[in-house]
This record gives C-alpha cells, structure tokens and sequence, in this order.
C-alpha cells in the first residue's frame, strides 16, 4: 500500500480559536476491489481518517498509520457515494481493519462506534 496524501487543516468557523479541522486530501487516485468490482477514488477526494471520538483516544488512536489508512479513506468514500449500504460499508470496513493487521478487539470497538454514531455521516 503507498497511499499519498496531504493534510489540509482549517479553523471550524473561520476564525482563530475555533476547533481545527483536518482532513487527508488523495494526491492521487486509489483504486479498490468491493463486492467484485473495482472501484477508484479521484485524487483530491477528502477524508477524515480514523474519527474518533475524543473520550476513546486512550483506547483507539485516531492517528494516521499504515495499518488504518487505507481502510479508512475507503470507508469514507463508501459513505460519501453510498455504492453500498452502511451496513455493508461498515462490515467491510471491519473486515479490512483486521485483514491490515489491526487488533481484533480495537476492530470491534471501532465498528460498534460506526454503527452506533456513523448514521448522521451516512445522511450527509
């Protein structure tokens, strides 16, 4: 996997003091197999990462590492293009995150919390 990307940080409202924002801007096109078929994500597609929730930091990261990038950018597009149901977007999702190599127990927390809080990111 070399996935190339950038970050672009904002302040939420405009203004000096308000939360940052940061997103991983593509450099280039990613390509992905899903149900069967390939799939390519244009470069210049923004994600969000890894979102989670502040109070779940000391569990899971939200840091950007090999091992969730990838899964995550997809997961995002998933959401973004609806080519699936959230359901299915988010069983993917998961079973990419262990595939990677991410810790099982992590993985399930992960996906609880995108089944609990991704309905709202879904209807967007």
């Amino acid at each position: 996997m070399n996935v190339r990307f950038h970050l672009e940080n904002y302040f939420q409202n405009g203004k000096i003091g308000d939360k940052i924002i940061s997103n991983l801007l593509l450099d280039e096109p990613l390509e992905f197999d899903f149900n069967g078929t390939t799939y390519t994500i244009p470069a210049g597609f923004k994600s969000d990462g890894m979102s989670v929730p502040r109070f779940l930091w000391s569990v899971i990261s939200p840091q950007i590492d090999a091992v969730t990038l990838e899964p995550s950018i997809i997961h995002d597009f998933l959401y973004s293009e609806k080519i699936c149901t959230r359901e299915e977007a988010d069983e993917w999702y998961y079973e990419a995150l262990l595939k990677n190599g991410y810790q099982r127990i992590k993985a399930k927390l992960v996906y609880a919390g995108i089944r609990l809080f991704g309905k709202s990111h879904w209807a967007e």
